[in-house]
């Protein structure tokens, strides 16, 4: 979430095409494709454990399921166009940063207000029906996604703009730091 809100920040100061930060851009992007991607297959996991178990004549849980699987798809096809648009701009050398601007503006717009700050409606239902082992098998992490995602992390954080650390951003849904306006 980090990433999220400092590219958030950064594309929100700064003029569309402007590649004064294109280096921490392409950094962000390539983070949020690996990041999301992980995330993906989590929640994809997460719903199907859901669609299994909770209880059949619970029809309205089962039709809020369906509009999240169509969320997930969307934000699938997205995070697509996202890591299509990355390789086409690093296959160019990265000529055309017009292009790779628009669509990571695009990709930004879309997945925040798909991830707006809200309450996980099926907590209750992961809660009562979830086990720890539910939860490790979810997760899938491993040392090489671990170290993965922490040297993209790192090079975002390198290619930061000087006027902002990671650290002005919750590791939350929050935003900025209320200290740190």
């Amino acid at each position: 979430m980090q990433v999220r809100h400092a590219l958030g920040s950064v594309l929100e100061t700064t003029l569309p095409a402007d590649p004064d930060h294109a280096a921490f851009l392409e950094a962000c992007a390539d983070y949020m494709v690996t990041s999301m991607d992980r995330l993906d297959l989590t929640d994809m996991a997460i719903l199907h454990l859901l669609q299994e178990r909770v209880a059949n004549e619970l029809v309205e849980v089962h039709e809020d399921l369906t509009s999240l699987a169509d969320r997930q798809a969307r934000a699938r096809d997205e995070n697509k166009a996202l890591k299509e648009a990355l390789e086409e701009y690093r296959g160019a050398g990265h000529k055309n940063f017009p292009a790779f601007d628009t669509a990571l503006r695009h990709y930004n717009h879309v997945i925040r207000s798909m991830m707006a700050p809200r309450k996980n409606p099926f907590s209750k239902h992961t809660d009562e029906l979830f086990t720890m082992d539910d939860w490790t098998d979810i997760a899938q992490v491993t040392d090489y996604t671990i170290a993965t995602e922490e040297a993209q992390f790192e090079e975002v954080a390198n290619n930061l703009p000087k006027s902002l650390t990671l650290d002005d951003f919750f590791a939350t849904h929050g935003m900025q730091r209320p200290d740190k306006k």
